[in-house]
């Protein structure tokens, strides 16, 4: 009787062992999937950010390509550049934003 009580004891012991190691897992597997959640959202944004950085990106490529025809006109019409000095700034200013604009990718497409 008494090796019984023992091994009851024992088993008892394990269970409560057993349980607290399942509330941990628990715990542990829900702080996971919170996390989970929180990088795919995350991800999500910054798939987003993305997607609205490159259609910028692409819009800037096509301001760029107009204003490089516009200028090519012009020398082409034997017009004098230096009449439409906005048009170069304009063309340096997408230049300049371009090139932010890609590194805005590069960052975003990096930070995941």
């Amino acid at each position: 009787k008494e090796d019984q009580e023992e091994r009851i004891s024992t088993l008892e012991k394990r269970y409560l062992t057993i349980q607290k190691e399942t509330a941990h897992l628990n715990e542990l597997n829900n702080r996971l999937e919170n996390e989970l959640t929180t990088k795919d959202n995350q991800y999500q944004h910054g798939e987003e950010k993305y997607q609205a950085l490159q259609d910028k990106c692409d819009l800037l490529e096509q301001k760029f390509q107009y204003q490089n025809e516009i200028d090519l006109s012009l020398k082409q019409n034997g017009l004098p550049l230096s009449a439409y000095s906005s048009s170069e700034d304009k063309f340096h200013q997408l230049q300049n934003e371009y090139d932010d604009l890609h590194m805005e990718l590069t960052r975003v497409i990096y930070s995941f």
